[in-house]
């Protein structure tokens, strides 16, 4: 029996070892967990701390446009809270409508294909700006194949397509200048033409004009001002004095001694003085001696940037002629009057005289008048009074007018509107001062259109100085009129043209200078004409210069990009075009035409360098995104070994639940089950101690008392496992039953 407790004894130390040692194991894979779990909670917040703090701004999106976890830069991005985007839709709030459908299909296309996608879209920040931005989205999907959530990187491309814009702004600024260019350069080209013809125009305009000048009935000489030298004249001068051109170009009217000394000196300071039209009725003396009376029209000019005379002179003699002699008559007519009282047969042969006298002045009237209508001028004759009483043929055919018409002041009609009231009120002030006019009006012919006459009236006066007649005339000088204003509108064209335009000699010096020369570079026209033009500018060819001269007089033209030098020592870059022009005289003469590229070209160099800028910020982008990529796959990649331990986890502490239910359910019902044995060997013992105490030998009784003591402790040790089993059971409340059952299932 003894030996029976005792080896019931030893199985129970056995099987309270075997619990010690598992309680043990459990206790060391419990620590084990824990440090897992501690590990993988770390893990997690690095995690969360890179993603919270990240400059990345990072969320996660339900199908049903929840928003979940989002950090501080999506935060910051949007202007939300993270409890204001916990509350907001993204697909709905953050999102323009004209994105939706496109993101949709997106959305679709990751979930057909599990592959990340990257696409540009806008968000609606909270203060209704928009923001571009770009969206890396990861798709993470249910057990059944159906999108769970998204979780998307989101960069900020607002710089991005600033840059674009930029770009695209300043390309279209590029394309706009070369087209503008383009079209300055086909302006320029149709100018350069328009100038040609103009020049092969004023060519024929100038031969007109020449045989006009040549075969004008008036004297024409112009001399200078400074020593009153002929520069030029017409036939007709040389007609009037005798000289060949030979013996009067280049001399004075004082060497040819043609005017006495005080007459010229007049003549000559009168012009001076007087900035207008003068006249004068001067004696000239011709070569042979004699003396003939001309009347004079002068006027200052200005030719080639000197001061010169232009004089038109009108041979007056034979009027002067039949004035004197109608004087002569008149004095005689007194005469015979004062002597008709005592002499009255000589009265009679003297009227006789007259007779004949006036008859020949009829006839010498008449052949005036046959001479007036067939000269090419329009010509007309007025009573002192201003009352036109005569007018030749050509006033006729080119007015298609009467005599009746005309009478009086009809002539009012002929001129043009603009003109007419002008007109009248000169001529009026003319008549009364008794003084010669001149005009250029435009007078209206038979076909209802206006032509350019130039009008002078010279008024007739007798001896004692008194106006008896107005005589005259008016010129058509239309193209004359066309030819100045072509002329004159081409010089304000060239002068104000924005290109600079340099008109120089062969060996470079600077004949012409325009207004856009000297807007370009500085200099004024009085500097720079006579110099070198490439000394001056400091001129940088892009290549030899007589390669450029070589060009220039085998194709006449060289285009290419120049540098020169300004006044106050900038550089400019121009478009330069260089070309031989033949003058009128033969001579041969180089024009430059530049214009300014010095901007366009800093704008090339200045987009180049953009480009290079654009092209490295691209480089570094592409590096980031890389960079982004690795790092979102590194964190997909440990955020799917995250959920690998987690499933893990979940898997262990379900076995340890089982475990520990399974422990605690062994615990208690050893404990339960193993108080009943042992109370029995402790009783017994306890009976052996008591009734057999000292009768068996010392080593019984010490045999017994460690047997007693062990069942003690054996006691105490179910007590404390089966307190153990009872720590995580909820405790059952009392509730009444029928004893009647519980007996039955006894």
């Amino acid at each position: 029996m003894i030996i029976k407790i005792i080896f019931l004894l030893i199985i129970l130390g056995n099987i309270m070892f075997n619990i010690d040692n598992r309680n043990e194991i459990l206790e060391k894979k419990l620590l084990k967990t824990e440090e897992e779990l501690e590990k993988i909670k770390e893990h997690d917040i690095f995690i969360s701390n890179i993603i919270e703090y990240s400059s990345q701004p990072f969320g996660v999106g339900y199908p049903d446009g929840r928003l979940g976890l989002v950090n501080k830069a999506f935060e910051k991005l949007t202007g939300y809270s993270k409890e204001e985007l916990e509350k907001t839709d993204w697909s709905e709030i953050l999102t323009p409508a004209e994105f939706r459908d496109m993101e949709n299909k997106k959305l679709k296309e990751l979930q057909r294909t599990d592959q990340p996608i990257k696409y540009e879209k806008e968000y609606i920040r909270k203060d209704g700006t928009r923001i571009p931005i770009e969206l890396l989205v990861h798709l993470v999907k249910n057990e059944d194949g159906t999108p769970k959530y998204y979780y998307s990187f989101i960069t900020d491309i607002t710089d991005r397509k600033r840059t674009e814009k930029d770009r695209q702004s300043r390309l279209e600024k590029e394309q706009q200048l070369i087209e503008e260019l383009t079209t300055s350069n086909e302006e320029l080209q149709a100018t350069t033409e328009e100038l040609y013809k103009s020049n092969e125009e004023l060519q024929k305009y100038s031969k007109m004009l020449s045989t006009i000048y040549e075969l004008n009935p008036d004297a024409i000489v112009l001399t200078t001002l400074s020593e009153s030298k002929i520069i030029d004249c017409n036939q007709e001068y040389l007609n009037q004095i005798g000289y060949t051109r030979e013996e009067t170009i280049g001399h004075t009217s004082l060497e040819l001694n043609l005017l006495s000394p005080d007459t010229r000196k007049d003549y000559i300071d009168k012009t001076r003085e007087n900035n207008k039209v003068s006249h004068y009725e001067l004696k000239v003396r011709q070569k042979d001696g004699s003396f003939i009376d001309v009347f004079y029209s002068a006027r200052q000019i200005t030719v080639n940037n000197e001061q010169m005379i232009l004089n038109i002179g009108h041979d007056i003699t034979r009027r002067k002629q039949n004035e004197e002699e109608k004087q002569k008559l008149l004095e005689n007519e007194q005469q015979l009057t004062e002597e008709l009282q005592v002499i009255n047969n000589e009265l009679i042969h003297q009227g006789t005289e007259l007779l004949k006298i006036n008859l020949e002045l009829e006839e010498s009237e008449a052949r005036f008048h046959a001479l007036a209508d067939n000269i090419p001028n329009l010509a007309w004759m007025a009573e002192s009074d201003g009352t036109i009483f005569w007018y030749n043929y050509q006033w006729y055919d080119y007015t298609g007018t009467t005599l009746d018409e005309m009478q009086v002041w009809g002539w009012q009609k002929i001129y043009h509107p603009n003109y007419a009231e002008s007109v009248t009120e000169d001529w009026s002030n003319k008549i009364k001062e008794g003084k010669p006019y001149e005009d250029i009006v435009q007078l209206k012919g038979k076909d209802g259109n206006y032509r350019w006459f130039l009008t002078r009236v010279t008024p007739i006066k007798d001896e004692q100085g008194e106006l008896i007649r107005w005589f005259g005339t008016n010129t058509d000088v239309t193209d004359y009129k066309i030819a100045e204003e072509k002329i004159q509108q081409q010089a304000d064209l060239i002068s104000q043209s924005f290109d600079a335009l340099i008109v120089g000699q062969l060996n470079g010096s600077i004949e012409s200078w325009n207004q856009g020369a000297e807007e370009l570079y500085g200099y004024t026209e009085s500097e720079a004409v006579g110099k070198p033009i490439y000394e001056l500018l400091n001129t940088c060819f892009s290549m030899p210069w007589s390669k450029i001269s070589e060009k220039i007089e085998n194709g006449g033209m060289w285009e290419g990009e120049v540098k020169h030098r300004t006044k106050n020592g900038e550089t400019v870059i121009v478009s330069s075009r260089i070309q031989n022009i033949i003058r009128n005289d033969g001579s041969t003469k180089l024009l430059e035409t530049n214009r300014d590229i010095t901007e366009s070209k800093r704008a090339e160099e200045h987009v180049l360098k953009l480009l290079e800028e654009e092209q490295q910020l691209t480089e570094e982008l592409s590096a980031t995104n890389e960079e982004l990529q690795a790092t979102s796959e590194e964190l997909q990649s440990s955020n799917e070994e995250l959920i690998r331990v987690q499933n893990n986890l979940r898997k262990m502490i379900n076995k340890l639940k089982i475990s520990n239910r399974e422990l605690e359910q062994f615990a208690y019902v050893a404990s339960h089950d193993l108080q009943e044995p042992l109370r029995m060997v402790s009783s017994f013992t306890q009976l052996l101690e008591r009734r057999y105490k000292k009768q068996l030998d010392d080593d019984a009784d010490d045999y017994i008392g460690f047997v007693v003591e062990g069942a003690k402790r054996m006691k105490q040790l179910i007590d404390d496992l089966l307190a153990f089993s009872r720590l995580n059971t909820d405790a059952r409340e009392f509730e009444p039953i029928l004893m009647e059952v519980a007996l039955d299932d006894v």
